[in-house]
């Protein structure tokens, strides 16, 4: 959808997964770069990556994900941050000590990259009800060409039809 719109985006797809230990948590989060941008992003998640958590970590701190995905590259159970370029391109990295390693790690790199203070982020201005409706509004019409779940409603017509006959 991004790389569709008028102004060209690529998306960065980030996911955050914490807490295996109490109750499990995860976070994931599409974020829209600039297409001009975005071909740096590897190289600066690939950085940020290499400079986080301890210095004498056990696990390897960088894991590229690429054409095996995210399951098949870091163990069940391990709490993790993972960031995709694209449809099969990323990396991943084991968090050890989860007190340590940043909440908004992946929000810090991109803000870098664009620019946008942390403020911008953790304290988003407040939109009237208005402003928001018209902004859901106009990304309902922006996806709905990209809309995988009317497939999943044609889907189950399909079958409760053919099942009623």
């Amino acid at each position: 959808m991004f790389g569709n719109m008028k102004k060209k985006h690529g998306v960065i797809f980030m996911e955050m997964a914490t807490e295996f230990r109490k109750n499990k948590h995860v976070v994931i989060e599409v974020v829209p770069m600039p297409i001009e941008k975005h071909d740096e992003t590897p190289i600066y998640f690939k950085k940020a990556i290499l400079d986080s958590d301890e210095m004498w970590a056990q696990n390897t701190k960088l894991v590229d994900t690429t054409g095996k995905g995210l399951r098949r590259s870091i163990p069940p159970r391990f709490p993790f941050f993972h960031v995709e370029f694209g449809l099969d391109t990323g990396f991943a990295h084991v968090i050890e000590d989860e007190e340590k390693f940043p909440r908004h790690f992946g929000k810090e790199v991109a803000g870098g990259m664009l620019e946008v203070f942390p403020d911008a982020w953790l304290k988003p201005k407040k939109q009237s009800f208005d402003e928001e409706n018209r902004r859901v509004q106009e990304f309902k019409r922006n996806w709905a060409p990209y809309d995988w779940t009317k497939q999943l409603d044609e889907t189950a017509a399909s079958s409760a039809a053919s099942t009623s006959n």
